[in-house]
């Protein structure tokens, strides 16, 4: 047996060298995942203190680095109508009544693990309704999808999450909101990402045609 050690000493060391190679590639190809699944955006859209139209929208960051939220798109389904409008100002609130203005914009930063309350359902179909035309959301409303767009720090293109709310109907007139999914389905490629996008620099193009010099990041 030594002897035939003896004799394929250099084939069992390239063999052992091989399956050295192998077990480190292994433990890189995990470590690699990790690393980038810490790094890869992930948000949740959620609504919580109540199921009807007094529910709070919360937006969580689930990711190991900080975010930016660019902006919060509505878009409600009335019948065959479909109305669209961005929801990130919280302009129902005057001056007067917050101490700060910045507390009129749901704009800004998101630590990781931090959540923002963008208002409840009925804040946001109000919005809806100033913006769109859309008249008696609360009564007309079948369906409330949110969309959260979103920077990360690492890179210059944006990344996106939804979440779409049936609304239920009861035979007293009270409502409750249902979620399509357990989770927020994540926008980071692809053709959601893009028409995203694209209404984002619309609306970046509407600002600048009216004069309004945008709070909104610029991306390409």
């Amino acid at each position: 047996m030594l002897d035939w050690i003896a004799g394929n000493a250099q084939v069992l060391e390239l063999g052992v060298a091989l399956v050295t190679l192998f077990v480190w590639a292994g433990y890189l190809h995990i470590f690699l995942m990790s690393f980038l699944r810490q790094r890869t955006p992930v948000v949740l859209i959620t609504t919580g203190a109540s199921h009807d139209e007094q529910a709070r929208c919360l937006i969580t960051n689930m990711s190991f680095e900080p975010i930016y939220l660019l902006d919060v798109i509505a878009d409600v389904r009335a019948g065959d109508e479909r109305y669209s409008a961005l929801v990130t100002e919280r302009d129902e609130l005057s001056f007067g009544d917050v101490t700060r203005p910045v507390e009129r914009t749901n704009l800004g930063p998101l630590q990781g693990g931090a959540f923002l309350d963008i208002g409840s359902i009925a804040e946001v179909l109000h919005r809806v309704e100033r913006r769109s035309g859309l008249k008696d959301a609360l009564a007309r409303a079948e369906e409330l999808t949110l969309t959260a767009a979103f920077a990360s720090g690492r890179a210059s293109r944006i990344v996106a999450a939804c979440r779409a709310y049936r609304v239920n109907r009861t035979a007293d007139g009270s409502l409750s909101f249902v979620a399509d999914r357990l989770m927020a389905r994540q926008l980071r490629h692809g053709l959601g990402r893009w028409r995203v996008m694209q209404r984002l620099k619309t609306q970046l193009s509407e600002d600048l045609g009216r004069g309004v010099r945008p709070a909104r990041l610029d991306i390409s």
